[in-house]
């Protein structure tokens, strides 16, 4: 693969000569690692029995991974190396620039397909980047902390693409921004999935320090040396003041006072401005149920909307979008499930979309 310096990379390097205070980076060409397995290579880790091989490509070296292999754990997935100052709410850094170059096989490889997920160690994933092999191209999914995939871009499988995922960690809940950069354009701007982990695991989001490929895609033998090549895996972690929230709180809006006369039609050629004054809809108090389930009991309910807890009342939740803005509102639901028969425990995770819009 040819090497590529790109600009992110190069304002990462500079950081770096800038001082630890500034920036703390690595950069990974392979070029001087040896073939074969990455597992104990300068800091990588693939512990897993997965199909992946540092190879040699016209210019140097790449990895080579492939979902021949599959599993639902973590431990032995491929991961890069770590940054030496992990990024997080509560750390001295507070942005984590991960950014890679990924080229297609030569030929379309029907299920191939992997994600790439900011991480720490043992595999505590903040978003996801996945990557789909299909025939006119390889299709990129982003999953943020919605939970919702939403597809971003399909690249030109004839050359490398450069992709970076930059988490910056705002205090408080529901406040980390995901943006992902595809060729140095933006495609993509959402939530982290701290929410998950401070209410569905009930503990603090963890520290990001890596990348993670995940393997857990239905595989094949088919698959087997025909995977994506990475190169030039740079993860950088830095420190910025008073980073912007997701969602900034938005000042309160007066009463609408009357309106003015209508203007005359504007003259050929030049632009006529229509002020919209509808009204909103949506703005209203909503009820919400988690669903029945046939032969299971609701043990327990918990919601939350935009990372903010909600108070459940058996079934029903009740969500207050009076005041609010024009936008989509994510209702996340957790129920949990007892089986009558066995008293086996099952957990339901559900996302409700509401939304405010101007009539």
């Amino acid at each position: 693969m040819r090497k590529i310096m790109t600009a992110g990379t190069a304002l990462a390097l500079s950081l770096a000569f800038a001082g630890a205070a500034s920036a703390d980076t690595n950069t990974t060409t392979f070029d001087g690692f040896a073939d074969g397995s990455v597992d104990g290579q300068d800091g990588w880790k693939a512990a897993g029995p997965y199909d992946q091989a540092v190879v040699p490509v016209a210019g140097g070296k790449a990895l080579r991974i492939s979902n021949e292999v599959t599993d639902g754990g973590f431990a032995g997935m491929p991961y890069s190396k770590p940054v030496a100052h992990a990024a997080g709410e509560g750390e001295g850094m507070n942005v984590l620039t991960n950014e890679f170059t990924i080229q297609a096989p030569t030929a379309y490889t029907p299920g191939l397909a992997l994600s790439v997920s900011p991480t720490g160690e043992g595999g505590s994933r903040m978003s996801y980047v996945r990557f789909e092999d299909s025939a006119d191209g390889v299709r990129v999914v982003f999953r943020d902390g919605t939970f919702t995939d939403q597809s971003i871009a399909t690249l030109d499988r004839s050359i490398p693409h450069t992709v970076k995922i930059e988490t910056t960690f705002v205090r408080g809940d529901a406040n980390d921004v995901v943006r992902v950069f595809i060729d140095g354009a933006q495609k993509a701007r959402g939530a982290s999935w701290e929410s998950y982990y401070r209410f569905d695991e009930e503990r603090n989001p963890p520290v990001t320090d890596r990348l993670m490929w995940r393997l857990n895609l239905t595989g094949s033998s088919a698959l087997h040396g025909n995977g994506f090549l990475f190169d030039d895996v740079t993860s950088t972690s830095s420190h910025i003041d008073n980073p912007a929230p997701l969602n900034p709180p938005v000042a309160p809006v007066g009463p609408q006072g009357p309106q003015g006369p209508q203007g005359d039609d504007g003259a050929n050629g030049t632009t006529t401005i229509v002020y919209d004054r509808g009204q909103l809809t949506g703005d209203t108090l909503r009820t919400l149920h988690a669903r029945k389930i046939k032969g299971k009991q609701l043990v327990s309910l918990r919601a939350s909307l935009r990372g903010k807890r909600l108070q459940a009342h058996g079934r029903t939740v009740k969500v207050d979008l009076r005041g609010r803005t024009i936008g989509n509102y994510n209702l996340v639901m957790v129920a949990k499930y007892k089986t009558k028969s066995t008293g086996k425990i099952q957990t339901v995770r559900t996302v409700r979309t509401l939304s405010i819009f101007r009539r």
